[in-house]
């Protein structure tokens, strides 16, 4: 009878180590490989030279960085530096360029609002559309430049941002507001 048992616990483990799955894929794995899939499609590269002068100290390798204000609105700058998962904003004083040195702060980013982040600017990249705005009422400028290890996309908007950049503007700035 044990022999009968025996047998019978082997065939048992036997048939399962078949019929289960080889490799079980946590969610945390999975999300991952999304979340670090940036810039695989790039509809338009820019050169790099259309960068102003100043910005490239501040851009990361893979992200990128909004800088935006005007002739009575305060300078801001915000950077996305996806392979470090970073958030870094400053908010300047009154006539003080984006490019100076600001007061700055750091959020590490969840993995949520980096998959989103990821998704509008792959969506901003992998578009043929042209996202300048010439609102030349507004006194509010939004440079966009996003970055993907020496290639560039820059986004002027001479006025308000429209469709997806407005869409990312919203987002990671609305980010820095929940700190």
């Amino acid at each position: 009878m044990r022999y009968f048992l025996f047998i019978i616990v082997i065939l048992v483990l036997v048939m399962g180590y078949f019929w289960l799955p080889k490799k079980i894929n946590h969610p945390a794995q999975d999300v991952n490989k999304i979340i670090m899939e940036y810039a695989p499609t790039k509809a338009r590269v820019d050169d790099i030279s259309n960068i102003p002068q100043g910005a490239e100290k501040y851009l990361p390798a893979r992200g990128f960085l909004f800088i935006s204000g005007g002739f009575v609105s305060t300078s801001r700058r915000l950077m996305v530096d996806v392979d470090k998962n970073v958030l870094t904003y400053g908010i300047g004083r009154k006539n003080q360029t984006p490019y100076e040195k600001l007061v700055e702060n750091d959020i590490i980013l969840k993995e949520l609002d980096l998959k989103n982040i990821i998704s509008i600017t792959n969506q901003i990249w992998a578009s043929n559309d042209n996202f300048l705005t010439h609102n030349v009422t507004a006194d509010f400028d939004v440079l966009l430049i996003l970055s993907d290890s020496g290639k560039v996309r820059v986004i002027d908007s001479y006025g308000p941002p429209t469709d997806k950049v407005a869409k990312l503007y919203d987002l990671v700035w609305n980010l820095t507001s929940e700190k």
